[in-house]
């Protein structure tokens, strides 16, 4: 459930890169995304 939430997020973030905030969100998610694969 957590992983489909942030694919998800990732998802919108891609999809809004031309809002530089969002872009910063983006490079978070990418962090998270790491974190949840090194975990796997």
């Amino acid at each position: 459930m957590k992983l489909t939430f942030c694919l998800f997020t990732y998802a919108n973030a891609i999809a809004s890169t031309e809002n530089s905030i969002v872009s910063a969100d983006n490079s978070i998610v990418l962090i998270y995304v790491n974190k949840l694969a090194s975990l796997a």
